[in-house]
């Protein structure tokens, strides 16, 4: 399908952060907790009925996310990028072959679930526990792309629940 977006799930893009905060970042807590937020917030846009062009940003490079100075737009910023590189490899290497007859849809979720049950286990457990206390409060950065202070909350504590536990767990 033409119009298909294969992206990454939470804690794909965890594991991300994870690296670009390695390589790149030499952070404070807060900052830590800003960016964190800001890389699983994006796709509140499912939650809360928001446009995927609010949340997300096409054609996003790394320098773009390099040079962004707000860590918590610098974490939206990623998350984007990570979306592109998984849409690029996907689309060029045809990953959504037929799965047992599930239709595209199914596929793509399927995949990002596996994707996610794997890299549970090696995200760092200091990691995991800033992400899941990045999820304590609202940023301020949240309230500006549409979403209410009920649907930030809810969707802080499905995210903190997911994981936790990871999708396995999560969904059974």
């Amino acid at each position: 399908r033409a119009s298909s977006v294969y992206a990454s799930a939470p804690l794909m893009h965890m594991y991300a952060a994870q690296k670009w905060m390695e390589q790149y970042e030499n952070y404070r807590e807060e900052e830590k907790r800003s960016f964190y937020c800001g890389n699983l917030f994006p796709d509140i846009r499912y939650l809360a009925g928001i446009q995927r062009s609010s949340t997300h940003w096409k054609k996003m490079t790394v320098e773009e996310v390099v040079a962004e100075k707000n860590p918590f737009y610098k974490g939206m910023k990623l998350h984007s990028l990570v979306d592109r590189i998984q849409h690029l490899f996907y689309q060029k290497n045809n990953h959504c072959t037929p799965l047992n007859g599930l239709s595209t849809h199914d596929q793509e979720i399927a995949l990002k679930l596996l994707e996610d049950e794997n890299v549970l286990y090696i995200l760092k457990a200091t990691v995991m526990k800033e992400a899941v206390e990045s999820l304590a409060a609202i940023h301020p950065e949240e309230l500006k792309f549409g979403a209410s202070e009920k649907d930030i909350g809810q969707w802080h504590t499905m995210l903190r629940s997911y994981l936790c536990v990871g999708p396995y767990a999560y969904f059974k």
